[in-house]
């Protein structure tokens, strides 16, 4: 129990974003898995959070994952989410279809996520229509 509480208190002082933003509703409407949900969601994610970032600190973030991303698991830097997304789906994570998330939910999620409190420390701020693309590529 005290494990649980310090990680959630590093979970909640560090921020958390647009993965948990949307696994907490997903996983209320669906039943599924809260590290599945958030499995599934990372490589698309991070790819949409690449998309849409400006700040040039937070591009040269990004540009530092996708290198250890691709130093991991092999294949060029600029295809690494893609990388991820093929590796967790090889090594049996199952997208969203799968874990019995619908349509439904995901644009249900998709509303409720963009104004939840998770997506405050997201990179960059995404809204429903970013988050229901994020979600259509991790099904």
């Amino acid at each position: 129990a005290l494990v649980s509480l310090y990680g959630g208190l590093a979970l909640a002082n560090a921020g958390l974003g647009a993965v948990h933003g949307l696994a907490g509703p997903l996983g209320g409407l669906s039943g599924a898995a809260h590290g599945a949900i958030c499995g599934t969601l990372l490589p698309h994610a991070l790819a949409t959070n690449a998309e849409h970032v400006t700040d040039t600190a937070m591009i040269a973030r990004i540009t530092e994952v996708r290198v250890w991303i691709a130093n991991t698991h092999g294949g060029a830097p600029e295809h690494a989410f893609d990388t991820l997304a093929d590796w967790s789906r090889k090594a049996g994570l199952p997208g969203l279809d799968a874990l019995g998330i619908s349509a439904a939910h995901r644009a249900d999620a998709a509303a409720s996520a963009a104004a939840s409190s998770s997506m405050k420390a997201n990179p960059v701020p995404l809204d429903p229509n970013a988050l229901a693309k994020l979600m259509e590529n991790a099904r």
